[in-house]
């Protein structure tokens, strides 16, 4: 995970020992939330036909083995789904909220990440 972070010019040090290892369905969760949500503001956006249709587009890139991970902790006390802290694996300050999914299995690495800015 950290050499394909390095890769794509990301900040691999700052995470490393901070990953998150989630279920396949969590994983879901997550990328539905990073398409149907804009983070900064928990503010919902009218896309869930979209984000689920990409969610499971890029989870069925992966065989049943695969492992995922992600760099955040997310809130589900009140019945909503909403990132309250992560480990940015952003360099700048250009960014306020970064998360996503990384997927991993016998053949293939895959990243799915949002930011949202200032």
């Amino acid at each position: 995970m950290n050499d394909l972070l390095v890769k794509m010019g990301h900040n691999s040090s700052r995470i490393e020992h901070h990953w998150r290892s989630v279920t396949r369905e969590y994983a879901h969760q997550i990328l539905e939330f990073i398409f149907t949500m804009e983070m900064t503001h928990n503010l919902a956006i009218n896309s869930k036909p979209f984000a689920h249709s990409i969610s499971n587009c890029y989870l069925n890139q992966f065989g049943p083995e695969a492992e995922f991970y992600t760099n955040g902790l997310f809130d589900t006390s009140d019945g909503s789904f909403k990132l309250y802290a992560w480990t940015s694996i952003t360099d700048g300050e250009t960014y306020t909220y970064d998360t996503g999914v990384i997927g991993i299995d016998t053949e293939r690495i895959g990243i799915l990440w949002a930011t949202d800015p200032m």
